[in-house]
């Protein structure tokens, strides 16, 4: 059987939904939550709007890898998102569809249910 292509979860968080968006189209704030991401510095400061671009810098164990990624979706306090369109060790030179990140931002109470889903979009990747 192979890996599941989506995955997707949630968080609720005690803080209003602007501030939540805020922070997620800042991708230098991701490795604040990612297990894998050690930094994306482009964007640092302030939300990215739709067509920006920024790279990310991930390792998992001993692996290192940098990605190219186009901001697909960004609306103040309700959504973020973003393609993965390159991948390389130190330059993402390798072009493809490889996944797309996307977080989206509801009210609940006093402040925010936080969904966050990823799709892998490489068809013919090993499981």
């Amino acid at each position: 059987m192979g890996r599941p292509m989506t995955v997707s979860d949630s968080v609720e968080v005690d803080v209003a939904p602007e501030v939540v968006w805020a922070l997620l189209a800042d991708p230098s704030h991701m490795p604040r939550w990612s297990p894998e991401n050690t930094g994306a510095p482009v964007g640092a400061g302030h939300p990215l709007a739709v067509g920006d671009t920024f790279h990310g810098t991930n390792k998992r164990g001993p692996a290192r890898w940098t990605t190219r990624c186009t901001v697909t979706d960004s609306q103040p306090g309700r959504s973020f998102g973003f393609d993965v369109e390159a991948i390389g060790l130190k330059n993402p030179w390798l072009r493809g569809r490889i996944a797309n990140w996307s977080y989206a931002v509801e009210p609940v109470g006093t402040g925010s249910r936080v969904i966050e889903t990823w799709n892998d979009l490489r068809t013919t990747w090993p499981d």
